[in-house]
């Protein structure tokens, strides 16, 4: 056989050596960006386009490294040139302007928070576990899930059919986007959203302000643990609930929802899926390290694999639903 070498190209050595490149220095867009969202860029760039000169007054910052970063997120595409000014596209418009519905600005600011464990991934595979203090479970946290969610909410709604559902329990809804849109969705609904108490202010607080406390409640308190009830749910949903628990008590609590539903009642689970040889897509390959920086009993979940978990604890009609363009997916199952 022919050395390997020899049944390649030059271009095609020196593509793959670019793809490589750009697999080896990916984290400096992250930093980037990170950056433009901790300075807040894009919402100062909202207001009027800006020379590199005049933003860098505004945000007291370097003019000419001001303007190399402006350079750098128009390769991005979340910022555009006219001439010698600068303004957002309409990515940076939605998603990272502080006035809009649909900012992800707490999302990446926590995801820029991980860089320090990130740093310690070696000794964290070499060990099997998070090496130092893993992050903690806080209001920030919440925050960013309610940025992500903001966007997924509509998603979820649209390919559940909510017409014959009255009650709902969200189990660890954070800042309660999922629980607040399917009650908008449904008005004859009643939701009860579970959370543990140190995130379950934040959870009140977004109940609060939706207007729709008559029939959206918060139950504060260790739902891993608590008895869910018998018989009393349509729909139990829960959103990357599984894969920050052990396996053992993930289990579990399937076998408590099971319980909780009606007959004809549906289990969701909604969470970033590997494949079924857990070898992508690379989005869900980083979740899973994530995870595994966070918290020796996190795991990351196959399809297959919460399928199966599924179908032990007697759920039937278990049925996958990608939620495109995302890479979550929502996984169903009945309670015959």
């Amino acid at each position: 056989m022919a050395p390997l070498e020899e049944t390649l190209s030059a271009e095609e050595i020196a593509g793959a050596q670019e793809s490589l490149r750009q697999l080896a220095t990916g984290y400096q867009a992250s930093r980037a960006l990170h950056t433009a969202v901790r300075l807040d860029v894009f919402s100062a760039l909202d207001e009027t386009a800006m020379t590199a000169a005049e933003l860098s007054s505004r945000l007291h910052s370097d003019s000419y490294a001001t303007e190399l970063l402006l350079s750098t997120l128009v390769a991005m595409g979340l910022v555009e040139k006219n001439q010698d000014s600068f303004v957002n596209s309409a990515i940076g418009k939605i998603l990272l302007t502080k006035d809009s519905n649909w900012y992800q600005g707490q999302f990446i600011n926590l995801i820029a928070d991980t860089w320090e464990p990130w740093e310690r991934l070696e000794d964290t595979v070499r060990k099997g576990g998070p090496v130092g203090i893993p992050p903690l479970f806080n209001n920030d946290k919440v925050r960013a899930m309610r940025d992500t969610a903001s966007v997924i909410a509509p998603l979820l709604v649209s390919a559940l059919d909510l017409s014959r559902v009255r009650r709902v329990l969200e189990l660890g809804g954070g800042p309660a986007s999922y629980a607040l849109a399917i009650a908008q969705a449904a008005p004859e609904t009643e939701v009860t959203v579970m959370e543990f108490t140190q995130a379950s202010s934040i959870t009140r607080d977004a109940v609060a302000a939706s207007g729709l406390g008559n029939r959206v409640r918060v139950d504060s308190g260790d739902y891993l643990m608590r008895d869910l009830g018998r018989e009393a749910y349509d729909l139990i949903l829960f959103s990357d609930v599984l894969g920050s628990v052990p396996r053992d008590t993930a289990r579990d609590l399937l076998k408590r929802s099971h319980a909780a539903l009606v007959s004809e009642g549906r289990c969701v689970v909604h969470e970033f899926l590997l494949r079924d040889d857990r070898t992508g897509p690379l989005p869900c390959t980083l979740y899973a390290l994530q995870l595994l920086l966070g918290s020796e009993n996190s795991h990351a979940w196959s399809g297959w694999e919460v399928t199966d978990a599924m179908q032990s604890q007697g759920f039937i009609r278990i049925q996958v639903i990608p939620l495109q363009p995302t890479l979550r997916s929502l996984i169903v199952g009945c309670r015959p």
